[in-house]
């Protein structure tokens, strides 16, 4: 899993995802489990304003599969839908088969000219590269040329 489709699991941006694991010394293994518990983090952290370290410990205590490994000691208690939660990264990870390409290995092919892709879509460029074949004196000329016609037959109606 890349860096992108885990920050989208986890519901932050990836400069946020990045910061975090600096921060609290996490191991960058992008898992859907490491971003249950990244996602339980963010939202401790930024909904409740529980600083990251304490947010880590309790999104790891809230995850703990026993429940007798639980602290019931505190003065406020905070009750997690543990199973919203797991449906919402469920969701995003659905998403991202739909709605995020990966980047593709290995360099961007080269564009094709403008003049080749008229070609291929079928337009005739004959007159238009037979003018750029001209030096670019006598393409002033055959100009100059052109607007005299023009106002001598703009004279004449």
């Amino acid at each position: 899993m890349t860096l992108g489709e885990f920050s989208i699991l986890v519901d932050a941006p990836t400069k946020w995802v990045l910061n975090t694991h600096a921060l609290l010394g996490l191991a960058r293994h992008y898992t859907v489990e490491s971003a249950e518990r990244l996602a339980l983090v963010r939202i401790l952290n930024r909904d409740f304003g529980v600083a990251l370290p304490r947010a880590l410990e309790r999104a790891e205590n809230a995850l703990q599969p026993s429940a007798s490994q639980r602290e019931e000691s505190e003065v406020v208690r905070l009750m997690v839908d543990l199973p919203r939660l797991r449906a919402a990264i469920a969701t995003r990870l659905s998403q991202l088969g739909v709605h995020y390409a990966r980047r593709r290995a290995g360099r961007k092919p080269k564009r094709a000219s403008a003049l080749t892709a008229a070609k291929r879509y079928g337009l005739d460029v004959s007159l238009l590269q037979a003018n750029l074949a001209r030096r670019p004196v006598e393409r002033l000329r055959q100009l100059d040329a052109m607007a005299a016609f023009r106002s001598a037959v703009r004279r004449l109606t």
